[in-house]
């Protein structure tokens, strides 16, 4: 198990890494802009807990089914959060019901 860590931990890493060089050559800009960044960030999460997920279920043995419902709910969290903070900053989210 600690075996799967480490390397789902390294796949994110790599990712990471990549995403990083990736988007800072895709721009014109020296620095990357928050979007980019933020995408970034939650792009790391997606994966590292995917990788997470996939370890945890090996070891439970859980049916594949599950883990397929598990991942798309964790993808389905993490892009909600990601569309609730972007319609927040730009004021067309009225959470209140003012």
């Amino acid at each position: 198990m600690p075996g799967n860590l480490i390397l789902g931990s390294s796949v994110a890493l790599l990712f990471l890494i990549l995403g990083w060089l990736g988007l800072r050559k895709a721009g014109s800009e020296t620095a990357m802009r928050p979007m980019k960044r933020r995408l970034l960030l939650y792009g790391i999460s997606l994966v590292l807990g995917g990788a997470y997920l996939m370890v945890l279920f090996a070891d439970l043995r859980w049916p594949p089914v599950l883990l397929v419902v598990a991942m798309a709910s964790w993808a389905v969290l993490l892009g909600g959060g990601l569309w609730y903070r972007s319609q927040g900053r730009k004021g067309g989210l009225d959470v209140v019901g003012k």
